[in-house]
Protein backbone atom coordinates (compact mmCIF):
# COMPACT_ATOMS: atom_id res chain seq x y z
CA UNK A 1 0.00 0.00 0.00
CA UNK A 2 1.87 3.00 -0.98
CA UNK A 3 2.15 6.23 1.06
CA UNK A 4 1.03 9.74 -0.52
CA UNK A 5 4.04 11.97 0.30
CA UNK A 6 1.17 15.55 0.00
CA UNK A 7 0.57 14.31 3.74
CA UNK A 8 2.09 17.04 5.78
CA UNK A 9 4.94 15.91 8.14
CA UNK A 10 3.56 18.26 11.26
CA UNK A 11 -0.22 16.35 10.65
CA UNK A 12 1.68 12.97 11.01
CA UNK A 13 4.33 14.01 13.62
CA UNK A 14 1.37 15.86 15.74
CA UNK A 15 -0.81 12.74 15.91
CA UNK A 16 2.90 10.36 16.69
CA UNK A 17 2.65 12.95 19.83
CA UNK A 18 -0.91 12.39 20.21
CA UNK A 19 -1.10 8.70 20.79
CA UNK A 20 1.91 8.22 22.51
CA UNK A 21 0.17 10.85 25.43
CA UNK A 22 -2.93 8.26 25.30
CA UNK A 23 -0.50 5.27 25.85
CA UNK A 24 1.20 6.74 28.62
CA UNK A 25 -2.18 7.65 30.02
CA UNK A 26 -4.35 5.29 29.31
CA UNK A 27 -1.62 3.15 31.58
CA UNK A 28 -1.65 5.77 34.31
CA UNK A 29 -3.92 4.04 36.59
CA UNK A 30 -1.23 1.43 37.15
CA UNK A 31 1.11 4.12 38.42
CA UNK A 32 -1.32 6.00 40.30
CA UNK A 33 -2.87 2.65 42.43
CA UNK A 34 0.73 1.68 42.85
CA UNK A 35 2.33 4.68 43.68
CA UNK A 36 -0.37 6.03 45.82
CA UNK A 37 -0.99 2.63 47.45
CA UNK A 38 -0.67 3.99 50.87
CA UNK A 39 -3.83 6.21 50.69
CA UNK A 40 -5.96 3.14 49.50
CA UNK A 41 -4.69 1.22 52.09
CA UNK A 42 -5.90 4.01 54.71
CA UNK A 43 -9.21 4.80 52.51
CA UNK A 44 -10.47 0.94 52.34
CA UNK A 45 -8.27 -0.62 54.82
CA UNK A 46 -6.31 -2.69 52.34
CA UNK A 47 -3.12 -4.80 52.79
CA UNK A 48 -0.22 -5.80 50.12
CA UNK A 49 -2.42 -8.43 48.88
CA UNK A 50 -4.50 -6.40 47.00
CA UNK A 51 -0.91 -4.53 45.41
CA UNK A 52 0.38 -7.70 43.69
CA UNK A 53 -3.72 -8.08 42.86
CA UNK A 54 -3.36 -4.55 40.62
CA UNK A 55 -0.15 -5.91 38.46
CA UNK A 56 -1.42 -9.26 38.18
CA UNK A 57 -4.87 -7.73 36.23
CA UNK A 58 -2.66 -5.82 34.01
CA UNK A 59 -0.30 -8.82 33.01
CA UNK A 60 -3.68 -11.17 32.29
CA UNK A 61 -5.39 -8.33 30.37
CA UNK A 62 -2.21 -7.57 28.23
CA UNK A 63 -1.85 -11.05 27.55
CA UNK A 64 -5.08 -12.11 26.50
CA UNK A 65 -7.65 -8.56 26.07
CA UNK A 66 -4.36 -6.95 24.10
CA UNK A 67 -4.54 -9.57 21.28
CA UNK A 68 -8.32 -9.66 20.97
CA UNK A 69 -7.98 -5.87 20.22
CA UNK A 70 -5.63 -6.35 17.99
CA UNK A 71 -7.22 -8.76 16.18
CA UNK A 72 -10.15 -6.27 16.53
CA UNK A 73 -8.51 -3.23 14.98
CA UNK A 74 -7.35 -5.34 11.81
CA UNK A 75 -11.03 -6.32 11.11
CA UNK A 76 -12.87 -3.61 12.04
CA UNK A 77 -10.80 -0.33 11.68
CA UNK A 78 -8.12 1.34 13.72
CA UNK A 79 -9.88 4.22 14.38
CA UNK A 80 -13.39 3.07 15.60
CA UNK A 81 -11.57 0.59 18.00
CA UNK A 82 -9.01 3.36 18.65
CA UNK A 83 -12.37 5.37 19.87
CA UNK A 84 -13.86 2.92 21.62
CA UNK A 85 -11.31 1.15 23.74
CA UNK A 86 -9.89 4.60 25.09
CA UNK A 87 -13.08 6.45 25.97
CA UNK A 88 -14.12 3.34 27.95
CA UNK A 89 -10.99 3.64 29.41
CA UNK A 90 -11.39 6.98 30.40
CA UNK A 91 -14.96 6.42 31.31
CA UNK A 92 -13.69 3.56 33.47
CA UNK A 93 -11.23 5.40 34.91
CA UNK A 94 -13.00 8.41 35.97
CA UNK A 95 -15.62 5.98 37.60
CA UNK A 96 -12.78 4.45 39.30
CA UNK A 97 -11.86 7.58 41.03
CA UNK A 98 -15.70 7.89 42.29
CA UNK A 99 -15.46 4.10 44.26
CA UNK A 100 -16.92 3.70 47.40
CA UNK A 101 -15.26 0.60 48.38
CA UNK A 102 -12.15 -2.07 47.34
CA UNK A 103 -14.64 -4.09 45.20
CA UNK A 104 -16.15 -1.23 43.15
CA UNK A 105 -12.56 0.01 43.25
CA UNK A 106 -10.70 -2.93 41.56
CA UNK A 107 -14.21 -3.95 39.22
CA UNK A 108 -13.55 -0.38 37.84
CA UNK A 109 -9.99 -0.70 37.21
CA UNK A 110 -10.18 -3.65 35.77
CA UNK A 111 -12.26 -2.73 32.74
CA UNK A 112 -10.07 0.17 32.34
CA UNK A 113 -7.43 -1.61 31.73
CA UNK A 114 -8.93 -4.60 29.59
CA UNK A 115 -9.81 -1.19 27.34
CA UNK A 116 -6.02 -0.22 28.20
CA UNK A 117 -4.18 -2.48 26.58
CA UNK A 118 -5.27 -2.13 22.85
CA UNK A 119 -2.93 0.90 22.85
CA UNK A 120 0.13 -1.39 21.93
CA UNK A 121 -0.98 -3.11 18.76
CA UNK A 122 -2.74 0.41 17.86
CA UNK A 123 0.35 2.36 18.60
CA UNK A 124 2.47 0.22 16.45
CA UNK A 125 -0.39 -0.08 13.70
CA UNK A 126 -0.68 3.78 13.04
CA UNK A 127 2.78 4.51 13.50
CA UNK A 128 3.54 2.25 10.48
CA UNK A 129 0.85 3.62 8.82
CA UNK A 130 1.41 7.22 8.85
CA UNK A 131 5.18 6.94 8.12
CA UNK A 132 7.43 5.54 4.92
CA UNK A 133 9.07 2.67 5.69
CA UNK A 134 12.80 5.13 5.44
CA UNK A 135 11.44 7.06 8.27
CA UNK A 136 10.04 4.16 10.43
CA UNK A 137 12.81 4.30 13.02
CA UNK A 138 12.70 7.77 13.71
CA UNK A 139 8.73 7.16 14.08
CA UNK A 140 8.97 4.31 16.53
CA UNK A 141 12.00 5.75 18.24
CA UNK A 142 9.74 8.89 18.91
CA UNK A 143 6.67 7.21 20.21
CA UNK A 144 9.17 4.95 22.76
CA UNK A 145 11.15 8.82 23.70
CA UNK A 146 7.24 10.43 23.75
CA UNK A 147 6.08 7.95 26.31
CA UNK A 148 8.97 7.81 28.42
CA UNK A 149 8.86 11.60 28.89
CA UNK A 150 4.87 11.54 29.26
CA UNK A 151 5.70 9.00 31.40
CA UNK A 152 8.17 11.01 33.47
CA UNK A 153 5.53 13.90 33.64
CA UNK A 154 3.00 11.61 34.79
CA UNK A 155 5.27 10.54 37.84
CA UNK A 156 5.35 13.61 38.79
CA UNK A 157 2.19 14.42 39.03
CA UNK A 158 1.07 11.19 40.92
CA UNK A 159 3.89 12.67 43.20
CA UNK A 160 2.23 15.93 43.21
CA UNK A 161 -1.43 13.99 44.34
CA UNK A 162 0.36 12.05 46.68
CA UNK A 163 0.43 14.91 49.04
CA UNK A 164 -3.55 15.34 48.89
CA UNK A 165 -5.71 13.32 51.36
CA UNK A 166 -8.19 12.08 48.66
CA UNK A 167 -4.90 11.87 45.74
CA UNK A 168 -5.38 9.06 44.64
CA UNK A 169 -9.31 10.13 43.46
CA UNK A 170 -8.29 13.35 42.21
CA UNK A 171 -5.70 11.51 39.94
CA UNK A 172 -7.73 9.10 38.16
CA UNK A 173 -10.43 11.44 37.62
CA UNK A 174 -8.01 13.87 35.59
CA UNK A 175 -6.04 11.18 33.87
CA UNK A 176 -9.44 9.67 32.84
CA UNK A 177 -10.68 12.98 31.62
CA UNK A 178 -7.24 13.86 29.98
CA UNK A 179 -7.34 10.46 27.91
CA UNK A 180 -10.83 10.73 27.01
CA UNK A 181 -9.93 14.62 25.23
CA UNK A 182 -6.84 13.31 23.51
CA UNK A 183 -8.15 10.82 21.94
CA UNK A 184 -11.24 13.16 20.50
CA UNK A 185 -8.23 15.19 19.18
CA UNK A 186 -6.61 11.92 17.88
CA UNK A 187 -9.78 10.52 15.98
CA UNK A 188 -10.19 14.42 14.81
CA UNK A 189 -6.43 14.45 13.73
CA UNK A 190 -6.83 11.60 12.48
CA UNK A 191 -9.93 11.47 10.27
CA UNK A 192 -7.92 14.98 8.83
CA UNK A 193 -5.21 13.01 7.62
CA UNK A 194 -7.10 10.16 5.72
CA UNK A 195 -7.51 13.27 3.08
CA UNK A 196 -4.37 12.55 2.24
CA UNK A 197 -3.72 9.07 3.34
CA UNK A 198 -5.58 5.66 3.67
CA UNK A 199 -5.24 4.41 7.05
CA UNK A 200 -7.53 1.53 6.84
CA UNK A 201 -6.57 -1.23 4.63
CA UNK A 202 -7.64 -3.65 2.90
CA UNK A 203 -10.18 -6.41 4.94
CA UNK A 204 -8.65 -8.18 7.52
CA UNK A 205 -9.57 -12.03 6.84
CA UNK A 206 -8.91 -15.31 9.09
CA UNK A 207 -7.08 -17.13 6.36
CA UNK A 208 -4.99 -15.25 5.50
CA UNK A 209 -3.69 -14.56 8.68
CA UNK A 210 -3.33 -18.29 9.56
CA UNK A 211 -0.89 -18.38 6.73
CA UNK A 212 0.95 -15.95 7.86
CA UNK A 213 1.31 -16.94 11.30
CA UNK A 214 2.92 -20.42 10.51
CA UNK A 215 5.63 -18.66 8.00
CA UNK A 216 9.24 -18.80 9.24
CA UNK A 217 9.91 -15.16 9.30
CA UNK A 218 6.74 -14.77 11.47
CA UNK A 219 7.74 -17.34 13.79
CA UNK A 220 11.04 -16.17 14.62
CA UNK A 221 10.15 -12.49 14.69
CA UNK A 222 7.97 -13.74 17.73
CA UNK A 223 10.34 -16.00 19.31
CA UNK A 224 12.38 -12.92 19.00
CA UNK A 225 9.88 -10.92 21.40
CA UNK A 226 9.89 -14.50 23.43
CA UNK A 227 13.57 -13.58 24.47
CA UNK A 228 13.47 -9.93 24.59
CA UNK A 229 13.13 -9.86 28.21
CA UNK A 230 15.14 -6.68 28.77
CA UNK A 231 12.10 -4.89 30.22
CA UNK A 232 12.62 -6.94 33.68
CA UNK A 233 16.21 -5.07 34.35
CA UNK A 234 14.66 -1.76 35.89
CA UNK A 235 11.90 -4.29 38.14
CA UNK A 236 14.66 -6.14 39.72
CA UNK A 237 17.79 -3.97 39.20
CA UNK A 238 17.25 -2.06 42.38
CA UNK A 239 17.03 -4.45 44.75
CA UNK A 240 20.58 -6.22 42.85
CA UNK A 241 22.28 -3.39 43.76
CA UNK A 242 21.59 -2.57 46.74
CA UNK A 243 21.51 -6.81 47.84
CA UNK A 244 24.61 -8.01 46.07
CA UNK A 245 26.34 -4.68 45.13
CA UNK A 246 26.36 -2.98 47.92
CA UNK A 247 24.28 0.30 47.15
CA UNK A 248 22.00 2.45 49.17
CA UNK A 249 18.32 2.65 48.23
CA UNK A 250 18.87 6.12 47.38
CA UNK A 251 21.97 5.40 45.23
CA UNK A 252 19.87 2.58 43.27
CA UNK A 253 16.53 4.94 43.03
CA UNK A 254 18.68 7.93 41.28
CA UNK A 255 20.25 5.46 39.03
CA UNK A 256 16.83 3.97 37.88
CA UNK A 257 15.93 8.02 36.98
CA UNK A 258 18.98 8.39 35.01
CA UNK A 259 18.75 5.12 33.19
CA UNK A 260 15.31 6.34 31.75
CA UNK A 261 16.64 9.16 30.64
CA UNK A 262 19.60 7.29 28.60
CA UNK A 263 16.93 5.25 27.25
CA UNK A 264 14.75 8.35 25.84
CA UNK A 265 17.86 9.09 24.13
CA UNK A 266 18.60 5.68 23.15
CA UNK A 267 14.90 5.32 21.31
CA UNK A 268 15.91 8.21 18.92
CA UNK A 269 18.69 7.44 18.43
CA UNK A 270 18.15 3.76 17.67
CA UNK A 271 15.23 4.98 15.16
CA UNK A 272 18.07 7.13 13.42
CA UNK A 273 20.20 4.70 13.28
CA UNK A 274 17.77 2.09 11.62
CA UNK A 275 16.63 4.34 8.94
CA UNK A 276 20.11 4.96 8.20
CA UNK A 277 20.87 1.46 7.99
CA UNK A 278 18.31 0.52 5.92
CA UNK A 279 18.85 3.48 4.12
CA UNK A 280 22.46 2.03 3.10
CA UNK A 281 21.38 -1.48 2.78
CA UNK A 282 17.91 -1.45 1.93
CA UNK A 283 17.23 -5.34 2.25
CA UNK A 284 18.90 -6.42 5.73
CA UNK A 285 20.29 -2.85 7.12
CA UNK A 286 17.85 -3.25 10.00
CA UNK A 287 18.66 -6.92 10.38
CA UNK A 288 22.24 -6.35 10.35
CA UNK A 289 21.45 -3.73 12.89
CA UNK A 290 19.86 -6.44 15.34
CA UNK A 291 22.48 -8.37 15.24
CA UNK A 292 24.90 -5.95 16.20
CA UNK A 293 22.35 -4.71 19.15
CA UNK A 294 22.01 -8.25 20.48
CA UNK A 295 25.47 -9.09 20.38
CA UNK A 296 26.24 -5.29 22.63
CA UNK A 297 23.45 -5.80 25.19
CA UNK A 298 24.36 -9.45 25.77
CA UNK A 299 27.99 -8.18 26.49
CA UNK A 300 26.81 -4.90 28.74
CA UNK A 301 24.32 -7.32 30.57
CA UNK A 302 26.61 -10.02 31.64
CA UNK A 303 28.88 -7.29 32.93
CA UNK A 304 26.12 -5.73 35.11
CA UNK A 305 25.35 -8.81 36.31
CA UNK A 306 28.73 -10.54 36.80
CA UNK A 307 30.94 -7.22 37.31
CA UNK A 308 34.36 -7.73 37.96
CA UNK A 309 35.35 -4.69 39.83
CA UNK A 310 33.93 -3.49 43.02
CA UNK A 311 33.25 0.12 42.21
CA UNK A 312 30.35 2.25 42.52
CA UNK A 313 31.03 4.45 39.54
CA UNK A 314 31.84 1.44 37.54
CA UNK A 315 28.26 -0.42 37.86
CA UNK A 316 26.79 3.04 36.99
CA UNK A 317 28.58 3.35 33.61
CA UNK A 318 27.66 -0.17 32.76
CA UNK A 319 24.21 0.37 33.73
CA UNK A 320 23.60 3.64 32.63
CA UNK A 321 25.53 2.15 28.89
CA UNK A 322 22.90 -1.12 28.51
CA UNK A 323 20.31 1.59 29.23
CA UNK A 324 20.93 3.46 26.27
CA UNK A 325 21.25 0.29 24.23
CA UNK A 326 18.75 -1.08 25.31
CA UNK A 327 16.22 0.60 22.96
CA UNK A 328 17.75 0.75 19.97
CA UNK A 329 16.53 -3.41 19.04
CA UNK A 330 12.70 -2.23 19.01
CA UNK A 331 13.08 1.03 18.07
CA UNK A 332 15.02 0.94 15.28
CA UNK A 333 14.78 -2.33 13.97
CA UNK A 334 12.01 -4.91 14.99
CA UNK A 335 9.25 -2.95 14.52
CA UNK A 336 9.95 -1.09 11.31
CA UNK A 337 11.20 -4.89 9.98
CA UNK A 338 7.58 -6.31 10.84
CA UNK A 339 5.78 -3.45 9.46
CA UNK A 340 8.24 -4.14 6.16
CA UNK A 341 7.20 -7.67 5.55
CA UNK A 342 3.59 -7.85 7.42
CA UNK A 343 0.20 -6.10 5.64
CA UNK A 344 -1.35 -3.49 6.72
CA UNK A 345 -4.68 -5.23 7.66
CA UNK A 346 -2.58 -8.06 9.31
CA UNK A 347 -0.76 -5.71 11.43
CA UNK A 348 -2.43 -5.04 14.62
CA UNK A 349 -3.15 -8.67 15.24
CA UNK A 350 0.06 -10.02 14.24
CA UNK A 351 2.15 -7.73 16.99
CA UNK A 352 -1.00 -8.43 19.35
CA UNK A 353 0.07 -12.49 19.25
CA UNK A 354 3.97 -11.22 19.24
CA UNK A 355 4.18 -8.42 21.92
CA UNK A 356 0.80 -8.75 24.20
CA UNK A 357 0.03 -13.05 24.23
CA UNK A 358 3.85 -14.23 23.60
CA UNK A 359 6.13 -11.56 25.15
CA UNK A 360 3.75 -10.46 28.04
CA UNK A 361 3.49 -14.25 28.94
CA UNK A 362 7.07 -14.82 28.53
CA UNK A 363 8.12 -11.92 31.12
CA UNK A 364 6.00 -12.93 33.64
CA UNK A 365 7.17 -15.96 33.48
CA UNK A 366 10.66 -15.19 33.84
CA UNK A 367 9.16 -12.38 36.57
CA UNK A 368 8.40 -15.03 38.30
CA UNK A 369 10.78 -17.57 37.88
CA UNK A 370 13.58 -15.16 39.01
CA UNK A 371 11.46 -14.17 42.36
CA UNK A 372 10.90 -17.91 43.02
CA UNK A 373 14.75 -18.70 42.07
CA UNK A 374 16.61 -16.36 43.82
CA UNK A 375 16.08 -17.28 47.33
CA UNK A 376 18.07 -19.97 45.99
CA UNK A 377 20.25 -18.67 43.95
CA UNK A 378 22.29 -15.18 43.97
CA UNK A 379 20.03 -12.68 42.13
CA UNK A 380 22.25 -11.62 40.06
CA UNK A 381 23.02 -15.02 38.11
CA UNK A 382 19.18 -15.37 37.53
CA UNK A 383 19.46 -11.86 35.78
CA UNK A 384 21.88 -13.28 33.51
CA UNK A 385 19.92 -16.66 33.28
CA UNK A 386 17.04 -14.46 32.28
CA UNK A 387 17.91 -11.41 30.60
CA UNK A 388 21.61 -12.02 28.80
CA UNK A 389 20.78 -15.96 27.66
CA UNK A 390 17.67 -14.88 26.03
CA UNK A 391 19.75 -11.90 23.73
CA UNK A 392 22.14 -14.14 23.02
CA UNK A 393 19.81 -16.58 21.85
CA UNK A 394 18.23 -13.73 19.66
CA UNK A 395 21.61 -13.48 18.17
CA UNK A 396 21.08 -16.87 16.76
CA UNK A 397 17.05 -16.61 15.87
CA UNK A 398 18.72 -13.28 13.81
CA UNK A 399 20.83 -15.35 12.00
CA UNK A 400 18.50 -17.81 11.16
CA UNK A 401 15.72 -14.86 10.00
CA UNK A 402 18.41 -13.36 7.92
CA UNK A 403 17.38 -15.19 4.52
CA UNK A 404 13.70 -15.53 5.44
CA UNK A 405 13.54 -11.65 5.44
CA UNK A 406 15.64 -10.84 2.52
CA UNK A 407 13.27 -13.44 0.55
CA UNK A 408 10.39 -11.46 2.34
CA UNK A 409 12.10 -7.78 1.30
CA UNK A 410 12.71 -8.58 -2.58
CA UNK A 411 9.46 -9.73 -3.00
CA UNK A 412 8.02 -6.81 -5.27
CA UNK A 413 4.32 -7.04 -3.70
CA UNK A 414 5.56 -6.48 0.06
CA UNK A 415 5.09 -2.56 -0.60
CA UNK A 416 4.35 -1.53 2.77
Amino acid sequence: MPMHTSNPASAKWLAIVLVSALYSLAFSQIGVLTTLFPLLKEDFELSNQQLGTFSSIYLLARATFGTIWGFSADKFGQKRILLVTFLASSSAMVTAGLSQNYSQLITLYAVSVLFAVAAEPLTFTLSSTLFDPKDRGKAFGAVRALRGLAGGVLVAAIGWFGGLSDGWRFALLSFGALEAILAISLAIRLGSIEQHIKLESAPFKWGEFGRLAVTPHFILFTLIHIFATGMLIPVFLPTFLVEERGHSIQSAAVLIGVMKIFMIAGSLAGGFLGDRMEERWPMAGRLYLMIAYSIAFSLFTAMQFFPIWSNIYADWAVAIASSAIFPVGFAGCILPMLANVIAPQLRSASFAIMSSLCQGLSLAGFSTLIGTLSDHYDLGTMLFGSITIPYLLNILICLALLRFYVAEMRDPSHNY
